[in-house]
């Protein structure tokens, strides 16, 4: 036998291990890489399971804050409120001191006293100025100037008080009746009947109409008299003074008649006819 053949199986035994040792390789970056998923599947999982337990723990959140919801809801307002309709319509046909106690009213109970006070305030100061305008200028414009001017404090109260009642009503509270302002506007509007009633039915006003029919019938004595008498009650009464001139010049008392006129103020409604009736009696 000769060397190369000697050699033969020696190169053989030499590839077999060529062979395993590349086995072996891919063995281990086979394994290796099974690992590697392995450990992948794991944080996979891993991850998987802690958005679950988030997802759960939000779950579990919320549906206790819907069982407190359940459980503890806002408790409705215990007060209520006047309507601002009612406001309105109060202020309107009865006074403006109704309407506005009652707005002054629902402001606190909302638990706002400044607004109140302030409210009530401004309700008292537009009665008092109404009725001291309406004493003192006795017009049909400033009347129809004290109806606008009351018109649209109701206006502007029921503005005012809509949004609160909305929002009063919108967290389950309720409406209160307005009786008891119904009936206080009732007795104030008896009230100011009554105090017409006894002007007209008062002893001067009495004494004036009992002129007036005296002077109609030409029964110039009496008038006289009856003017006379409402004078001595009330020296103001400029209508009065005029017409006691009158009576005293169709008796013929001309100086009597001049004096009289001669004290109707300037400013009078009937101090026009008042000079002119005094140029007739001049000597």
């Amino acid at each position: 036998m000769t060397d190369d053949a000697k050699d033969e199986p020696g190169l053989d035994g030499a590839g077999r291990d060529d062979e395993r040792s590349a086995f072996d390789a891919k063995r281990e970056v086979a394994l290796a890489e099974a690992a590697n998923q392995a450990e992948r599947r794991d944080e996979d999982e891993e991850r998987d399971e802690d958005e679950d337990e988030e997802e759960d723990k939000e779950e579990e959140e919320e549906e206790q804050d819907d069982a407190d919801a359940d459980a503890d809801p806002s408790p409705a307002p215990e007060y209520e409120l006047f309507s601002a309709r009612a406001i309105g319509w109060c202020t309107l046909f009865f006074s403006s001191l109704v309407g506005g106690l009652m707005a002054a009213a629902n402001h606190r109970r909302l638990g706002d006293e400044q607004k109140a006070r302030g409210t009530a305030a401004l309700a008292v100061g537009a009665v008092v100025a109404f009725m001291l305008i309406g004493y003192f200028v006795d017009s049909p414009a400033v009347n129809g100037g004290i109806s606008g001017g009351t018109g649209a404090l109701a206006w502007g109260l029921y503005k005012e008080q809509k949004p609160l009642v909305a929002a009063h009503l919108g967290r389950g509270g309720h409406v209160a009746r307005p009786w008891i302002p119904v009936l206080a506007g009732f007795g104030l509007l008896a009230l100011f009947g009554l105090g017409l009633y006894l002007e007209l039915n008062s002893t001067s006003n009495t004494a004036f109409q009992a002129g007036v029919v005296a002077a109609q019938a030409e029964d110039w004595p009496a008038a006289e008299a009856r003017f006379r008498e409402v004078i001595a009650e009330d020296p103001e009464r400029d209508d009065a003074r005029y017409n006691l001139g009158v009576s005293l010049m169709n008796q013929g008392k001309n100086r009597e008649a001049r004096r009289e006129l001669s004290r109707i103020h300037d400013d009078s409604e009937v101090a026009p006819d008042a000079s002119r009736l005094r140029l007739q009696l001049s000597p």
